[in-house]
């Protein structure tokens, strides 16, 4: 065996070689992984290794990279910066009762639906380039010619159907929705972008969910009683008037009439540490609508400098949590959202840092942007989102992993706005809400 390979912890079974089968633990019901891709840091290198999709088990589908974090770093900086120009600060001239002036659709409003196909493919076509890019880098040789295989491999499956994908690594954070493989066999992607097709970004195309390491967490949120979740608001209440948007208010709104029962709201980092700090922590849906942070500056990149900021502007960082969490765990094992607004800098190392630690302390599951959203969209996205996730639809369970990809295309094919494919699942695909007990499996519909 090729030196050092035998490092590489694989936790992915296998059966028959016919995809992949189960992760220790799975349960029966939970969704069948068709991909299993497990990335793992030796010193200087990082080890990849695919399993899964009727893969040849005599075949070698391990190989090695020789990028830097850094160099991870760059090559994810580099696809949100493209997000950022191409579409979050996309303006144009319109015409006012005093002239014409600049306008910024996306930060304006979320739903473009009168505009035409055209218009959206225009500003779309360099978020292909950008996803393809990425793609090429992260699975270029290099050093190892193996991974033109694994590329070649990952390129063949994901134009032959959806896929329900695993990726787990500790160390390798990437925006896996923002990739793109261009769908047509026949042909290439265009040097501008002008012939790329939906289906060949993986957010759009695929259930992928990213586990920061292996959990038997529980996957299933119980209501209490008489029905309800312990749902709590952490804010910075003061986003609707620094950027002139309906933000925090609407959804204040929306969730108090969604739930029918009362929710806890934050606004103050004392708040939110405070309750983490206690044994009696009972939220089983945190949600976060503020600023966040992703390692400051570009050129001073710090992982210290990753944080979420409330109405108080006192930063909550890893730290904080890893602090004043010693010796306990969340026992009520939430699912985290946080909707980081504009004026951030959301960056990879926000969800190594911050976001890790709160799944290392028991979160079942973790949603967040990648880029930082328009306020406006920030709040439609996750209105419809949790108006899925809290139905009840007799025995179906409304899974996690279909539910943000259903949410994301309602959005892009209804609304012309593809923002949603920049939201990035932290394990909990297949968490649910068990309103009834049922043995039915779920459809990744």
């Amino acid at each position: 065996m090729t030196p050092g390979r035998t490092k590489v912890n694989v936790q992915l079974a296998v059966r028959n070689g016919r995809g992949l089968s189960e992760l220790p633990g799975l349960h029966e019901t939970n969704l069948r992984r068709d991909v299993g891709l497990k990335i793992e840091q030796i010193g200087s290198e990082y080890y990849f290794v695919l399993i899964g999709c009727d893969l040849n088990l005599q075949d070698d589908w391990t190989a090695k990279h020789d990028i830097s974090p850094f160099g991870v770093f760059s090559l994810v900086q580099d696809c949100r910066a493209t997000w950022m120009h191409k579409v979050v600060n996309f303006a144009e001239e319109v015409l006012s009762p005093r002239g014409m002036r600049r306008a910024f659709p996306f930060k304006d409003d979320w739903d473009h639906a009168s505009r035409d196909d055209a218009w959206l493919r225009q500003i779309c076509a360099p978020l292909a380039v950008a996803g393809a890019k990425l793609f090429h880098s992260l699975f270029r040789s290099g050093a190892d010619p193996r991974m033109d295989r694994l590329a070649a491999k990952l390129r063949e499956l994901s134009r032959t159907r959806e896929l329900i994908i695993t990726i787990t690594s500790n160390d390798f954070f990437i925006p896996w929705g923002l990739l793109y493989t261009h769908p047509d066999e026949s042909d290439d992607l265009a040097v501008d972008g002008s012939n790329f097709r939906w289906e060949g970004f993986w957010g759009y195309r695929h259930i992928i969910e990213h586990n920061p390491e292996y959990s038997t967490l529980p996957w299933d949120l119980k209501p209490s009683a008489d029905g309800r979740l312990v749902t709590s608001f952490n804010i910075d209440d003061r986003i609707d008037a620094q950027l002139n948007v309906a933000c925090i208010q609407p959804q204040r709104t929306f969730f108090q009439s969604l739930l029918g029962w009362g929710i806890i709201e934050r606004t103050k980092k004392s708040e939110f540490i405070g309750a983490i700090a206690s044994d009696d922590f009972a939220d089983q849906i945190v949600y976060f609508c503020c600023h966040g942070v992703g390692s400051g500056d570009p050129g001073r990149v710090s992982a210290a400098l990753a944080q979420l900021t409330l109405s108080d502007d006192d930063p909550i960082t890893a730290t904080d949590i890893d602090y004043h969490m010693s010796g306990h765990e969340f026992h009520s094992h939430p699912i985290v959202f946080i909707n980081a607004c504009q004026n951030g800098q959301m960056t990879t190392l926000f969800y190594q840092t911050v976001a890790k630690m709160l799944l290392k302390k028991g979160a079942s599951g973790l949603i967040g942007a990648q880029i930082d959203m328009p306020a406006v969209f920030a709040a439609e996205f996750a209105q419809r989102f949790f108006s899925g996730f809290f139905s009840r639809r007799g025995k179906n369970r409304i899974l996690i992993g279909p539910l943000l990809r259903s949410t994301t295309r309602e959005l892009l094919q209804e609304h012309k706005n593809p923002l949603g494919l920049a939201y990035s699942l932290y394990r909990g695909m297949d968490c649910f809400i068990a309103w009834g007990d049922t043995r039915e499996p779920p459809s990744p519909s």
